[in-house]
């Protein structure tokens, strides 16, 4: 309710303000034209206005260029944040691809350790373990040592994003 009574009001004194410059400029040009018919000076041999700009031109035009300033600026700065996250999404799936195959590289020679560590645990024991198990348990760990090496120099982590995202 109090909202539309101040659109009432708002509306009602916008209409006026309007109505009023409307009329003084009205009366301004009718007082310039009983002017100069009283000095009797001839329209036709006075020097051509040169156009002023006014203070009210001059804001416009500083609106307008702020405007265009404002747009240019939000699509560069779009542009920006579009480069940053899709260098960022690059990153992140690199880093992820490169964990994957490290990570399955390192549960198959986690599980080869287990194994040895079994058999070898078992010879321990005093349980029958022929000495073929145990070094091909040990030859089993350190070829997939080996894989987990080249899996890591096949798949390096990415550089830091500090380093390839400006």
């Amino acid at each position: 309710m109090i909202v539309a009574s101040y659109l009432a009001q708002s509306l009602g004194w916008t209409a006026v303000g309007f109505l009023g410059g409307y009329l003084a400029g009205h009366a301004a040009r009718d007082v310039q034209r009983i002017a100069d018919a009283v000095t009797g000076e001839d329209t036709m041999q006075r020097k051509p206005r040169i156009p002023r700009i006014s203070s009210q031109t001059v804001v416009a035009i500083v609106v307008v260029v702020l405007g265009i300033l404002t747009v240019i600026q939000g699509l560069v700065q779009s542009a920006a944040t579009d480069r940053l996250t899709q260098c960022q999404a690059d990153y992140s799936n690199d880093f992820a691809d490169a964990l994957d195959a490290r990570s399955q590289a390192s549960t198959d020679a986690q599980e080869a350790l287990d194994d040895l560590m079994s058999t070898v645990g078992g010879a321990l024991r005093g349980n029958a373990v022929d000495r073929a198990a145990v070094q091909h348990a040990i030859a089993d760990y350190l070829a997939k040592r080996e894989a987990v090496k080249r899996q890591q120099q096949a798949h390096p982590y990415p550089p830091p994003p500090r380093a390839v995202c400006p």
